[in-house]
């Protein structure tokens, strides 16, 4: 092995980790991670490891920068977990990063990981009210905070929603679909959300703030009967009708069904927008006092993000501009956090090697 060799082994630390199709070769920097097993590959555009990082349980999603949707994607999360992740605009209802590094054709991201996903806490069954006022307490506050950083979401489902088991944290992931909420109240876009949790605006390809409003209260729906609110094209011309919320009479609490019928609403102009569905679940919490679920204890002190969201536009020439956006965005981050970010490239000799 030549020195050059040597000097690349001391810093990068090469793994094979099994996965349901097969196996993957995860580089990770020398005596920082300890790779423990793949947890699916489920995350958009992405492989999933967990690992630790000292006595510290984190997650490592690697994204494959081969295919242009792939490079976009990843660009988009990076750009947005970079935004999220500074102190000034961070909240801890929402997954920041701890460390990101790129390596050959692959992006590696570095964030904690908690218990499980909220798909995963429910397993399809009702979950109980004051479980059901924690959980959608914190992601409602996730919520706000992302829309008033001028970010929508487009993929808010049970999936990408993640939790400790005792509720005490719950964090909106994955945002590889997201985009920055435009001046009008519709941003043009492609498909992106799961049908079951798609506003009636986006069939039209049109995507804005009340478009993850009504995520929500699919979600929300979901947690209270255990079943999906929309399997089916035609069932979402329920809504027209009234049967819809009286189905949840004796499951769903008043307050519940009160946010039901602000947020399915099929003019995106006429749905409750985040800042007042914050502002209406706090005042209930206030006056009711759930048991468990102290304001102090579930809530975080809300603020003015420093600065809205500038992401870096998604029309690029090529795939090698798109990696140069992205090696320009880790490295920027250098001045930005104290967080350790890097960015290598290797010799075609050293990639054989490693």
């Amino acid at each position: 092995m030549s020195s050059a060799h040597k000097d690349l082994a001391k810093k990068w630390s090469v793994e094979f980790v099994a996965y349901r199709h097969g196996t993957r070769k995860v580089i990770t920097p020398q005596g920082k991670y300890s790779i423990e097993q793949s947890i699916g590959d489920s995350g958009s555009f992405g492989f999933l490891f967990s690992s630790k990082l000292g006595q510290k349980k984190v997650l490592i999603k690697q994204q494959d920068l081969e295919e242009c949707a792939y490079c976009e994607a990843s660009l988009r999360e990076l750009s947005v977990l970079v935004y999220l992740s500074d102190p000034l605009t961070r909240h801890p209802n929402i997954i920041h990063l701890i460390n990101a590094w790129m390596v050959h054709d692959s992006l590696y991201l570095v964030i904690p990981l908690l218990d499980c996903s909220l798909h995963q806490y429910a397993k399809g069954a009702p979950v109980p009210e004051r479980e059901r006022t924690i959980i959608c307490t914190q992601i409602i506050s996730a919520l706000r905070h992302l829309h008033s950083c001028g970010i929508i979401h487009r993929d808010l489902r049970m999936e990408n929603i993640v939790m400790m088991r005792d509720c005490s944290s719950v964090r909106l992931i994955d945002f590889g679909s997201s985009r920055m909420a435009a001046s009008a109240r519709q941003t043009p876009g492609k498909f992106v959300s799961t049908f079951s949790s798609r506003a009636p605006e986006c069939e039209t390809g049109h995507f804005s703030k009340a478009s993850d409003v009504w995520s929500f209260g699919c979600l929300l729906a979901q947690l209270i009967s255990g079943d999906v609110l929309f399997e089916r094209e035609d069932s979402v011309d329920r809504l027209r009708g009234s049967e819809l919320l009286q189905a949840f009479r004796g499951k769903a609490t008043e307050h519940e069904m009160c946010l039901l019928s602000r947020i399915l609403q099929w003019d995106p102009r006429c749905r409750i927008s985040s800042d007042d569905l914050y502002e209406v679940q706090h005042r209930h919490i206030r006056a009711c006092k759930p048991p468990g679920c102290e304001l102090s204890r579930i809530s975080y002190r809300e603020r003015s993000p420093s600065s809205r969201f500038a992401q870096p536009p998604y029309k690029y020439r090529n795939l090698a501009e798109m990696r140069k956006n992205i090696k320009k965005l880790i490295g920027s981050l250098k001045s930005r956090t104290n967080f350790r970010y890097t960015t290598v490239k290797f010799s075609d000799a050293e990639r054989h090697s490693l």
